[in-house]
């Protein structure tokens, strides 16, 4: 064997002398601190073998990157599991597109015979994708486990793999928390039919501050319907119509109103309203939609007023073909002389006033 100048590449051919034959360099397997293949005043880095069918790059004395027998490259590791390993106490993997970001692409492509199959990166909106070309699921998977899933036909599944064929989002095992962040933030679920999200139906709470929160609000093609609040009560807001029964879709039909409360009875002269001394003056009413239902009773002791009776303070003003009916009970009263009076929105008791008397009354009457 022998070295020589080769004019034509202006090379050194090592060469099998006296034939002239080109012949094959065996070199000593080396070590990782004096690679059998090293470069002039570095000596500790080059090319080493750390085994038989084995090949390694050695910097600074320390082996950097293995090839093993079975073809597998491992980067900081001598003993890779998988084709490509990379171990570091900081390990970063970086694929870096030389392209502008608004027009070059960087990704990171998984393929079967045949051509790419999904892939994942950087498109040229800067935008970071995740890619399945072909027609089945991404799954992500914690604890060994499918935790999420998104099929071919967008729908997703949390806790399963298998989506509800009906379902956009399909949960098992767990609750679906939407949460705001605090200030004067409202956390809400819209179920929007379309494209615009005001025609649909929302479920809303707000953060009123103090840690506390506000109604729970439903609404409908944008303006708030009910809400329940914190002390459970069911209220309608004034953009409601009431409540249907039995599926009856007359607006006739609503009740769009419940009430309870009291009222204080005043009794007063048709002729002279005068004054009282009372000794019991109290009232209490229902009312339900339209229908006010009413009780009362009134004693008094002196009274200044003159004529026949009137008592006026009624909750709600009498509507104008109302209906009526009363019962009253300490005094009597003939028939078709006891009514209620749209224009005064007064009960009228066509009896002479006492200047003492305790009697009790109750009602309903329309507005």
């Amino acid at each position: 064997m022998g070295v020589k100048f080769n004019p034509f590449t202006s090379k050194l051919d090592i060469v099998d002398s006296p034939s002239g034959e080109f012949s094959d360099i065996e070199l000593a397997l080396g070590t990782q601190t004096a690679p059998s293949l090293s470069f002039t005043g570095d000596p500790n880095t080059g090319i080493y073998s750390p085994g038989a069918d084995q090949v390694a790059l050695t910097t600074a004395g320390s082996e950097r990157l293995r090839i093993t027998s079975d073809g597998k490259l491992g980067v900081g590791t001598s003993s890779p599991d998988t084709n490509l390993e990379i171990s570091s106490s900081n390990s970063k993997v970086r694929i870096t597109d030389n392209d502008s970001a608004s027009s070059g692409n960087c990704s990171l492509e998984w393929a079967f015979s045949g051509g790419r199959n999904g892939y994942m990166g950087y498109g040229g909106s800067n935008d970071l994708y995740i890619w399945q070309e072909l027609n089945n699921k991404i799954i992500f998977g914690t604890n060994a486990t499918s935790a999420l899933a998104i099929d071919s036909s967008q729908r997703v599944g949390i806790g399963t793999t298998t989506v509800n064929a009906n379902a956009r989002l399909h949960t098992v095992g767990g609750n679906i928390l939407v949460q705001g962040n605090g200030g004067a933030n409202t956390a809400s679920l819209i179920l929007a039919p379309g494209s615009t999200p005001e025609d649909g139906v929302s479920i809303a709470v707000s953060y009123t501050g103090s840690g506390s929160y506000g109604p729970l609000k439903f609404g409908t093609g944008g303006p708030e319907r009910a809400r329940i609040d914190s002390s459970g009560y069911l209220r309608l807001s004034a953009n409601s119509l009431g409540i249907q029964f039995n599926g009856d879709t007359a607006a006739a039909n609503a009740l769009d109103d419940y009430e309870e409360g009291t009222w204080t009875p005043v009794m007063e002269g048709t002729s002279s309203a005068g004054t009282g001394t009372y000794t019991q003056q109290i009232g209490s009413y229902t009312k339900i939609g339209n229908r006010v239902m009413f009780n009362c009773r009134v004693a008094w002791s002196a009274h200044t007023g003159t004529g026949d009776m009137f008592i006026s303070g009624l909750p709600f003003s009498v509507g104008q073909f109302s209906s009526f009916a009363a019962r009253v009970s300490g005094m009597t009263v003939s028939a078709g002389k006891f009514y209620v009076d749209q224009t005064s929105n007064k009960l009228v008791i066509e009896e002479t006033l006492d200047t003492s008397a305790d009697f009790i009354i109750s009602g309903q009457y329309r507005i």
